[in-house]
């Protein structure tokens, strides 16, 4: 390869995030490669990685094992219960689960849509969280 493109970004980008994969089933964590950045002569991944604490969690991104580590942490600081957790409420119209807490974030709580196609999520603030959660 004489220089990255975007076609041969796009590969890999791909083939990264399958050898992540591989790598941490192999050592039983999980893996998830950010967005890749490039220019013709390099390229920058930013790779986050979790232990996972039960088989449940195989199938999460890293995101939202670490939204769920968080909100064992810290639920009572935040006034949160059990229950709350992956809790599925309705925010613009749409169905969204809580997946957690991101505490370093201004809005650090974490839905995502229920029927999203790719991971995304949306960080709500305290009172309109706690406000959707006890209805």
């Amino acid at each position: 390869m004489k220089e990255i493109t975007k076609v041969n970004a796009d590969v890999l980008h791909k083939d990264l995030l399958k050898t992540l994969d591989e790598f941490g089933n192999k050592h039983g964590i999980k893996l998830s490669g950010g967005t890749f950045r490039y220019n013709a002569g390099s390229f920058v991944i930013k790779v986050e990685g979790n232990v996972l604490k039960n088989s449940a969690d195989a199938s999460k991104p890293a995101y939202e094992i670490k939204a769920n580590q968080a909100f064992q942490t810290y639920q009572l600081m935040y006034g949160l219960k059990p229950e709350h957790l992956n809790k599925t409420v309705i925010i613009k119209n749409q169905p969204h689960q809580f997946i957690g807490l991101n505490p370093r974030k201004k809005y650090s709580f974490m839905f995502k849509p229920v029927n999203a196609a790719r991971y995304e999520w949306l960080n709500v603030d305290k009172t309109m969280a706690l406000n959707l959660l006890n209805k």
